[in-house]
């Protein structure tokens, strides 16, 4: 009972979600071509598709429920911390580079869901970003925010 719990406050939480990605897929720009789909066609697929997944999911395991029941959180120090940390980030990139902020984020993240082994640390976060490098950098052409990005107009 407590998985299904958890399945329908996952489908509630990816529910809105989508909808918050779907409102902001519209505000794509226009394509000038009116035959053309723009850039805006694959993410609102995207966010419908997982706002029906998301449903269906409630559904589903909401049957499952027969009692109410209370949620218990026995980990509420790390579930904060992670969050606080994912907050930082965000703000951080701008300010600090992609690269910068993810070198300190990673291994903060890790740490707050208890791997503490330094060469899973290190190894990890290097494998993040030299992926990230050479996807977007050298393969897509698209760079990642640098240091002082913020402050560029």
């Amino acid at each position: 009972m407590k998985i299904a719990l958890g399945r329908v406050l996952t489908g509630i939480i990816l529910a809105v979600w989508s909808v918050v990605f779907f409102g902001l897929a519209l505000n794509f720009e226009k394509p000038l071509n009116p035959f053309d789909s723009g850039a805006s066609a694959f993410p609102l697929l995207i966010a419908a598709a997982l706002f029906f997944m998301a449903v269906g999911m409630i559904v589903v395991e909401s049957r499952r429920l027969h009692l109410p029941a209370l949620i218990k959180i026995k980990r509420l120090g790390p579930i904060a911390l992670a969050a606080g940390l994912m907050i930082l980030y965000t703000f951080a990139i701008p300010y600090t580079g992609y690269y910068l902020a993810t070198l300190f984020f990673v291994p903060a993240m890790m740490m707050s869901a208890g791997e503490f082994r330094w060469k899973w640390l290190i190894l990890i976060t290097a494998m993040i970003i030299l992926f990230n490098y050479f996807s977007f950098d050298r393969l897509l052409g698209v760079p990642l925010p640098k240091i002082g990005a913020a402050f560029v107009e």
